[in-house]
């Protein structure tokens, strides 16, 4: 990230601060031409057409940087800052020029040099005061060079110390829209795993309620529909009657579905694992006169989702008995080791088909999915004349 926010602070510069650089760089040429006007050397202005190659340089930045490093840049400014200043004749005229380019330097080392500008400046403006400096000793008497060395001094430190804090600014709020960006970036992603999460949860509810009951339903027709091939319509009538139940039964529990949803607040009051599971044995003796021994102690006591999922779960592997195994009788026991509920849900019948570990069954996909949840999981041991079980591990603590 600290690579991007460099570049795009040069980038910056390109857009606006090459603008400042301009500006200041034609007020210093103007400062320094006003310094030799009492010589009125004519020099001084033909110093001016190359200042049209400055302009060009400054226009031009961007380009020059990207075939070698910003130093590049500084250097060629720095060799016409001289060659402007050898022109121009006048002493006072050109060191004027050359201290007052020496800040334009200094801020546009700011902006693209390649390290925070914390550090310190570039080792070419060095070369360049140091060069400046060394040409004043040459051409002044001593106290002249100090008037100098103040003025590199003066100028350097205020370009830097009032440019930096404008440089920091800038950088640290591109830095906390970036950090902002990546904020949305995770909450969107959040978001979308929670739409996940919510549709997996809703597709789960719909398939071991509704889904089920309308399975349900479809066998109880094809029964009387096999009555009526018969003749047999006073069973047709009575197994009519039955359906006519089962399907009340299903509007119900979908609007209590619909319940649930609404209900954003989750009771968490723990409830006996033994008193739920044996409400839905019931029910489903009921619906399809599946008879099931429970062996759960009443002290299992759980709440919330874990509750609702277990029993779920439990439900689905029992409807797996009606619907595959060719008989009509089960087993529900549990046990809890240290903190894992383990449940399994046992029968005598057809082994488990194999078909049905494959894609598209949403059963299991869905049990499954419900045990991973709570830190668990599900196995299916099944063989021939000895029947099935299905057994189901979660962890009894907060969901994942």
């Amino acid at each position: 990230m600290e690579k991007e926010i460099r570049m795009q602070m040069r980038n910056r510069f390109f857009q606006r601060g090459r603008w400042t650089s301009l500006a200041m760089l034609t007020l210093v040429y103007l400062f320094s031409l006003t310094a030799s006007y009492p010589q009125k050397d004519k020099m001084a202005f033909y110093a001016g057409f190359l200042m049209f190659v400055h302009l060009l340089i400054i226009m031009t930045a961007k380009w020059i940087i990207k075939f070698g490093e910003y130093y590049a840049l500084l250097a060629i400014q720095a060799a016409v800052s001289i060659g402007m200043a050898i022109i121009m004749g006048s002493e006072i005229g050109s060191f004027a020029f050359l201290v007052g380019t020496l800040g334009i330097l200094v801020i546009e080392n700011i902006s693209l040099a390649s390290t925070r500008p914390r550090h310190l400046i570039s080792w070419l403006l060095w070369v360049y005061a140091g060069g400046v400096l060394i040409a004043g000793l040459l051409t002044n008497s001593l106290i002249n060079c100090f008037y100098l060395l103040e003025a590199i001094m003066a100028t350097s430190f205020l370009a830097y110390y009032y440019y930096n804090p404008i440089y920091e600014n800038g950088y640290q709020s591109i830095q906390l829209q970036q950090l902002n960006d990546e904020l949305n970036d995770a909450y969107q992603k959040v978001e979308q795993l929670t739409v996940v999460e919510e549709r997996q949860k809703m597709a789960r509810d719909l398939h071991d309620t509704l889904t089920q009951d309308l399975v349900g339903i479809g066998m109880e027709l094809l029964v009387i529909e096999a009555y009526g091939k018969n003749g047999d319509y006073n069973k047709a009538k009575a197994q009519l009657q039955h359906t006519k139940k089962l399907t009340t039964s299903a509007i119900s529990e979908s609007r209590d579905i619909i319940e649930d949803y609404r209900n954003v607040t989750p009771a968490d009051a723990a409830v006996s694992l033994r008193l739920r599971v044996l409400e839905r044995v019931e029910l489903l003796h009921v619906k399809y006169g599946l008879k099931t021994t429970v062996e759960i102690d009443d002290d299992v006591m759980l709440a919330g989702e874990l509750l609702v999922d277990v029993t779920r779960m439990v439900n689905e592997a029992l409807m797996n008995v009606i619907k595959h195994a060719n008989i009509l009788e089960a087993q529900v026991g549990a046990i809890v080791k240290g903190n894992r509920l383990i449940i399994n849900v046992e029968n005598n019948g057809d082994p488990f088909p194999e078909n049905t570990h494959h894609q598209g069954h949403f059963g299991l996909l869905g049990m499954r999915e419900r045990a991973q949840s709570h830190g668990g999981d599900i196995r299916i041991m099944s063989l021939p004349n000895e029947g099935t079980v299905v057994q189901i591990e979660v962890e009894m603590g907060q969901k994942k």
